[in-house]
């Protein structure tokens, strides 16, 4: 009976390898009862009514690795091959503890991130939409001046291979638009487009791993492990010398940082994962004539199926492992081997960004030998360019979700079309902007960084909102999660505040001013929440 039971919430080794390309059932969504709005099921808010269908059952974990493959992928280039190593040189481990409290942050953010698509396939831009839809496009803005406007770990990527193949960073430029334009290339030749950037990022981590192990051994930086430790529960330590402009954008990319979050609820609908499996995804029109419907409304469950209830919490379970142990504990591990090579071979650096890694680089030809110089520049060239590559499709997704979520539905767009040009507009920018040299400075990463650390913080207060007050009890965020996203809200809030304060200037009573902000928002978000929680306990 048992085992009965289980084949009706979970799909068999066999049924689960079709997730592997992910998956699509078209449903007659006009045949479907329209969702009472009550509050056994989500708020409509700002949108259409839901339909009321049975949940899919759940797969086995291995087959619907993807989307945090992706999150891990674009997160290498970033705070764990540049920002914190290069914190982690400067004022050594102290402050490495915030790093895996920033990293088990984001794993809480980024499931929460993905709940909404998983119970009701829409993406996270529709949650946004339902709440108000002045949230989208502040979203949107936010993305693309964080991330939109300059492809500098694509120069940075150029900067590696072009030092690895001529000795120098000379031709940088041609390396990089070179990139840019195959990245344009793998996503013409792919029918599903989301495919396209899953096996890259895939192929590219399975990669990269095992080599940075490697160059932990043959440096020998596998001495700084008793400075790893002792910092990792070095908890309340904050170093005076730290730079906090250089400390909020280490926090916002202990993990993905920014826009990059949200994309783990984008590439979850395009995987298929719970109710995203009948919601339709982005195809290439140029190979694909027959479009998947993208519904103007997700889907619900009966709470009153037991046995629908049931494959929700089964898939939320298979969802939260897949992110735990793809995203949260490779960026653990690899982080720690690029920041023991940089505290053992560049301790008290002043060089920053991509002109450390080149140090390290020279340094290794010079003690070690050119071969292990060159594998490092060939390693972090991967890592750079998996963090373009996500950075591109999370960029164009967002955009092109938010495009079509809020015009272009009513007027017929197609959206792989409107995926495809933007891409080709962001790639033709980048190519003008890698050929005529500009180069990125440093503090304009910072920057970027510094603006996905607030973007963070305004997105923290608006998914807790919609998790606890738009779902019903039985899909609403739990108690001791809640609990984490009040501290991320706390966490991401402060130190926004501290950097906005520090950029404009304020002194005396003006710098008051954001800390007002962050106070009242985040007691207006607690009040509401906990009102919400507490009525669905009762209920």
């Amino acid at each position: 009976m048992a085992q009965e039971k289980d084949l009706n919430v979970y799909l068999t080794p066999e049924e689960s390898r079709e997730y592997l390309e992910g998956v699509y059932e078209p449903v007659k969504r006009e045949e479907l009862p329209d969702a009472p709005e009550t509050d056994e099921y989500p708020k409509t808010g700002h949108g259409k009514k839901y339909k009321i269908l049975k949940f899919p059952k759940a797969p086995i974990l291995r087959y619907i690795i993807g989307p945090s493959a992706i999150l891990f992928g674009l997160s290498l280039g970033s705070g764990e091959t540049i920002f914190w190593p290069n914190i982690t040189a400067k004022v050594g481990w102290a402050a490495w503890w915030m790093f895996w409290v920033g990293v088990v942050t984001q794993f809480y953010i980024n499931t929460e991130i993905q709940r909404w698509t998983i119970a009701t396939g829409e993406s996270i831009v529709r949650a946004f939409q339902r709440l108000h839809p002045v949230w989208p496009w502040i979203m949107l803005l936010m993305a693309i001046f964080s991330w939109g406007i300059w492809p500098g770990w694509a120069a940075g990527t150029g900067k590696m291979f072009s030092a690895l193949i001529t000795g120098g960073p000379e031709y940088w430029n041609v390396i990089s638009a070179v990139l840019m334009i195959l990245i344009w290339i793998a996503y013409v030749v792919t029918p599903i487009l989301y495919n396209a950037i899953e096996k890259l990022e895939l192929v590219l981590v399975i990669i990269m791993v095992p080599l940075f192990f490697i160059l932990v051994i043959v440096t020998g930086a596998l001495t700084e492990i008793g400075g790893f430790a002792r910092g990792a529960v070095s908890i309340g330590v904050i170093p005076k010398e730290v730079d906090y402009l250089a400390l909020l954008g280490g926090l916002a990319y202990a993990g993905a940082g920014g826009v990059g979050n949200l994309g783990q609820s984008l590439w979850a609908r395009e995987k298929g994962y719970g109710f995203g499996r009948f919601f339709g995804r982005f195809e290439n029109p140029i190979l694909k004539k027959e479009r998947e419907e993208i519904h103007e409304a997700g889907f619900v469950i009966d709470p009153k199926d037991e046995e629908s209830v049931s494959r929700w919490r089964a898939w939320w379970d298979v969802t939260v492992k897949e992110h735990f142990l793809v995203f949260a504990i490779g960026l653990i591990v690899v982080t720690a081997f690029t920041s023991m090579i940089a505290a053992k071979l560049v301790p008290g650096t002043k060089l920053g960004g991509v002109d450390m890694l080149l140090e390290e680089a020279r340094i290794m030809n010079q003690t070690i030998s050119s071969a292990v110089g060159g594998l490092f520049l060939f390693t972090i060239g991967l890592a750079l360019f998996t963090t373009q590559l996500g950075i591109v499709d999370v960029v164009v997704r967002y955009v092109a979700e938010t495009l079509q979520d809020l015009v272009g539905r009513y007027r017929d767009w197609d959206p792989g079309k409107v995926f495809l040009i933007i891409l080709t507009l962001m790639i033709v920018w980048s190519v003008i902007v890698l050929g005529a040299k500009l180069q990125q400075p440093w503090v304009i990463l910072l920057i970027g960084a510094n603006l996905a650390g607030i973007m963070m913080w305004v997105y923290n207060l608006v998914i807790t909102h919609i998790n606890a007050t738009m779902l019903p009890k039985h899909l609403m965020i739990s108690w001791h999660r809640l609990i984490i996203m009040y501290w991320s809200i706390l966490f991401f809030g402060y130190f926004s505040v501290i950097v906005i304060n520090m950029k404009i200037g304020a002194t005396g009573s003006s710098q008051y001013v954001m800390w007002a902000v962050y106070v009242i928002s985040f007691l207006y978000v607690l009040v509401r929440t906990l009102t919400a929680k507490i009525k669905a306990s009762k209920a």
